[in-house]
């Protein structure tokens, strides 16, 4: 399988060049990710839990799927493709709307990982058990209603998902409601 290649950046975000997947980890390159929390009818916000496998955050729950963006391709795409990837289902992602844009920065014994994240909202209800995932990958997907997810953060308890996404997100709920 051909390794994926993943556009770099430069601090200020413009694309300096491209490099492979491992390359740009080993040597802390900025590049992209997106990030898509789902959320159905009754407010309830679909989680990933990362598989204990996993060098960056491993076991910890985070956004409903997500992923690099690979050379070339666009935020809507990446959603798309991690989706299936991730979840085994194929889903329109048209009507996400974005919720944060930050940087971040996380380093585990063998990856530096400096990302532009951007993340989106998507409305809509999903089987869980019409999903299928590597567990290499995920452990599980689950439903965590908003205020039981924001009592977790409060807490202190560790999520794969920094303090500003988070935030983000339930001012996003908190609006929504």
């Amino acid at each position: 399988m051909k390794e994926e290649m993943l556009d770099i950046y430069d601090e200020a975000g413009q694309r300096i060049g491209v490099k492979t997947y491992a390359e740009v980890h080993r040597d802390g390159n900025w590049h992209r990710v997106v990030g898509l929390f789902i959320i159905n009818s009754r407010h309830e916000i679909l989680m990933q839990r990362r598989s204990r496998k996993k060098s960056i955050s491993p076991g910890l729950l985070t956004v409903s799927v997500g992923g690099h963006l690979r050379t070339g391709e666009d935020e809507y795409a990446c959603m798309k493709r991690e989706m299936h990837e991730e979840m085994g289902i194929e889903l329109d992602v048209g009507p996400a709307r974005l919720l944060y844009a930050c940087r971040d920065s996380k380093t585990s014994q063998d990856k530096t990982d400096n990302v532009f994240l951007a993340g989106y909202t998507l409305h809509g209800d999903i089987d869980l058990s019409a999903l299928h995932y590597d567990k290499d990958e995920v452990e599980e997907f689950l439903y965590i209603p908003c205020t039981e997810l924001k009592r977790m953060f409060d807490e202190g308890v560790a999520l794969g998902v920094n303090r500003q996404v988070m935030t983000a997100l339930f001012e996003y709920m908190k609006d929504s409601q």
